[in-house]
């Protein structure tokens, strides 16, 4: 059972009603006659993938008759895995979209964020980015999204180029990143929400979110196309868990930041609130369209950066490789149910 710990959050008698049943399922036993379901897990928990950590520590994947089992692999172990049939659900969109364009059978059908996972830190005495201008700057390994993204949202939404009117370094370790900022080497720098929010809490200003400026869908969780045809119940009863996990992360603080301290072994008070406020309205079941193109589109250059796409193939609708009416379907059955339970909630 999570352990929840304080949180200066507001709470809706609906929301209350509902953190009070995911405690009652968090303690029971497994449900007799549930599904075994498998989802790959990365060795290294990701702030993308925490509505199916806590759909799994709620008991809300219980609730929906699903006996849920974590693997851990590394991604190319777990891509395998999937696309093989050992494990069923496989949250990592990029290396799903890449079998896809290669032939593979994967059938996305339900996501998870829909931000790039990077926020630009600076020291306090900087209060927008326009002030970066003749400033050293801390990102990623060059050539990595966490550098790239930098470099390119602050040239076109803020008119500064790199080299011109700022300085970067490439610093890979976040952790040395971070203590470059501490030691004024650099004034600001790009972090992870977990570095980020462990900046805030030391005092740091966070200036922006790369994914307000630059949305993409990460952690987006597929399967074979074979499970999806003879298992759709099972998808649909796995996309109204995860889509409800997202709901507790918008609204109830309590219970997230516990899921928190658990999967990304943070338990300072001020560094685990600042990453919940962080990122609770980053998710959401639903996977737009437009950015699952995108996703496709982006693949498919670094694929012919490769070398390896053929000569005069065009490049597929990305539509074909996501289960978007059983998506829909589920997602607005499930916002009516809500609106139902919402207006028989007693008035005050």
């Amino acid at each position: 059972m999570v352990t929840c710990q304080p949180i200066d959050t507001y709470r809706s008698p609906l929301s209350c009603l509902i953190a009070g049943c995911i405690a009652l399922i968090a303690t029971a036993g497994p449900a007799a006659g549930a599904t075994a379901v498998k989802i790959g897990r990365t060795n290294v928990a990701k702030i993308s993938h925490l509505p199916i950590y806590l759909a799994l520590e709620t008991g809300l994947f219980k609730q929906e008759g699903l006996d849920v089992t974590f693997v851990t692999m590394t991604e190319r172990a777990l891509v395998t895995a999937g696309l093989s049939g050992a494990i069923d659900f496989i949250p990592l969109p990029r290396a799903g979209a890449q079998a896809a364009l290669k032939g593979a059978p994967v059938r996305f059908v339900v996501g998870q964020s829909l931000f790039s996972p990077s926020v630009l830190m600076a020291t306090r005495h900087i209060t927008s980015v326009a002030e970066l201008r003749y400033r050293t700057l801390g990102f990623g390994q060059r050539g990595q999204a966490q550098y790239n993204d930098g470099e390119n949202i602050l040239r076109d939404r803020f008119d500064l180029f790199l080299g011109k009117d700022y300085q970067a370094v490439a610093i890979a370790g976040e952790i040395d990143r971070l203590a470059a900022l501490e030691r004024g080497e650099i004034q600001a720098g790009l972090f992870s929400f977990s570095y980020g929010a462990i900046a805030q809490a030391r005092g740091f200003r966070r200036l922006l979110r790369t994914g307000t400026l630059l949305p993409r869908i990460e952690g987006a969780i597929w399967t074979t196309a074979a499970y999806l045809k003879t298992n759709r119940d099972i998808v649909r009863r796995f996309i109204r868990a995860v889509a409800r996990a997202t709901d507790i992360i918008h609204t109830d603080g309590r219970t997230t930041i516990a899921v928190i301290q658990k999967y990304f072994r943070m338990y300072d008070e001020e560094e685990t609130k600042a990453l919940w406020h962080s990122v609770r309205d980053i998710y959401f079941a639903d996977i737009p369209a437009s950015l699952l193109q995108d996703l496709f589109t982006g693949t498919r250059h670094r694929i012919e950066q490769k070398g390896s796409w053929p000569r005069g193939r065009k490049p597929p609708n990305a539509e074909y490789y996501i289960a978007r009416r059983l998506l829909t379907r589920t997602l607005n059955q499930r916002t009516s149910a809500l609106e139902t339970i919402d207006a028989m909630a007693p008035t005050r």
